[in-house]
């Protein structure tokens, strides 16, 4: 195993973790030449699963691609191990389904491995892969979906000052919010950044300070994007405010529908 830092080629294991499901093995390593260390993870290699797309065209399963979609959703509450865990689940889940599947039973099949794992990842995940029409359309789903009781939060709420002159991060929340939503283009979401920017630098200047807090940033993005778009709201409320349970989360559809 070449260094990925040197390219060296003498690398030694220093360490050696097989995942509980006997699945897959991480190794650490370190380069005899630079000493960088690095991690590999070795997989079973089988036969590929297939997958039938919405338009007719087929492709292999990409399972990178699901890790990167899963980092998306559950970017505040799931961790690497916890993705890699929900990954192997579902590939385990797809391969009793046989060698071709349909894109809806692999989301469906996500959705139902992420339903004991994480509330907020499962209802971003959806919001994405369903993509229903309007809060009702999704209540109505989620009511029709959630499992008999509530998971308990999975992640510990962290408080950061954030100093004045953050808009890039914010952008890119908010368009995380929005994915999978017609409602606003990135020009509009650029916009929204730029208002709600102003809106802080101003608030900063009559406290003459240079530190906001998340919740205030918060409740300013949350109460611009509640008249903009209500899931696009929805899904940015579910990381940035205490929607982290089933009945938190109908309660606020309800007020939206």
């Amino acid at each position: 195993m070449n260094c990925p830092y040197c390219g060296h080629p003498d690398t030694k294991v220093l360490e050696t973790r097989a995942h509980p499901s006997g699945s897959s093995t991480r190794r650490r390593r370190r380069c005899a030449e630079c000493d960088g260390f690095f991690y590999t993870v070795e997989r079973l290699d089988t036969a590929p699963i297939v997958v039938a797309k919405r338009h007719g065209t087929r492709e292999d399963f990409d399972r990178k691609r699901l890790v990167d979609s899963l980092a998306v959703a559950g970017a505040h509450s799931l961790d690497e191990q916890r993705r890699e865990a929900v990954a192997d689940a579902v590939i385990a889940r797809l391969r009793d389904r046989g060698p071709l599947v349909t894109s809806y039973e692999v989301g469906d099949t996500v959705l139902a491995c992420l339903s004991d794992t994480d509330i907020t990842t499962y209802v971003r995940y959806a919001l994405s892969f369903k993509r229903p029409h309007d809060a009702t359309d999704f209540a109505d789903w989620l009511i029709a979906h959630a499992p008999e009781q509530d998971h308990e939060p999975t992640s510990e709420t962290i408080i950061v000052l954030r100093k004045d002159g953050t808009r890039e991060v914010l952008v890119a929340e908010l368009t995380q919010a929005c994915r999978g939503r017609e409602a606003l283009t990135a020009e509009e979401i650029e916009q929204e950044a730029q208002a709600i920017e102003q809106q802080v630098r101003k608030q900063l200047a009559e406290s003459q300070s240079s530190e906001i807090g998340t919740a205030e940033l918060d409740d300013m993005v949350l109460a611009r994007l509640r008249n903009l778009d209500a899931l696009a709201y929805l899904s940015y409320a579910i990381v940035h405010s205490p929607l982290d349970t089933y009945s938190k989360i109908k309660a606020e559809l309800a007020t939206l529908a």
